[in-house]
């Protein structure tokens, strides 16, 4: 039996999987940013907060004031580890822990060497926090882009 937190990113894994992304991604920047609101609806349906000063999602955003949750959320996710390693999504909530997101956007030509760098980033979240979600889309040739969650 799956506990809470487990049921929860098992969910969000899912979740993220089913999203349709556009032809027009060229960046790793444009992808998290095309999927922020979908995440950030998802958070907010599955992990409801009492306290709406005390912040559940982070990530590189893109106002003053989410930017500057963002640096102040590195305490909370940095691995140090042959240097400091932050992933590009954090979740911290008092019911399921810490989740950390990474996400790559490649061609098919790079794919190999990406995967293995997510993976790795990926691994090196799990050693300060209980999970990782590793999203990996990339482009087809002349096709939309496709993700895969590890």
């Amino acid at each position: 039996m799956l506990s809470s937190s487990g049921q929860f990113i098992q969910k969000l894994g899912k979740f993220i999987e089913k999203i349709k992304f556009t032809q027009n991604i060229r960046t790793e920047s444009e992808l998290e940013l095309s999927i922020l609101p979908d995440i950030e609806d998802f958070i907010q349906k599955e992990l409801p907060t009492q306290d709406k000063d005390t912040p559940v999602f982070y990530h590189h955003g893109t106002t003053k004031e989410e930017k500057l949750l963002w640096s102040k959320s590195k305490t909370l996710q940095t691995v140090h580890l042959f240097g400091s390693n932050v992933s590009d999504m954090f979740i911290f909530h008092h019911k399921i822990g810490a989740v950390t997101i990474e996400f790559k956007y490649t061609k098919s030509n790079k794919l190999t060497s990406q995967i293995q760098r997510a993976i790795g980033q990926s691994i090196i979240a799990t050693m300060r926090h209980p999970f990782a979600i590793c999203v990996i889309v990339y482009k087809k040739c002349r096709k939309i882009p496709d993700a895969r969650i590890f």
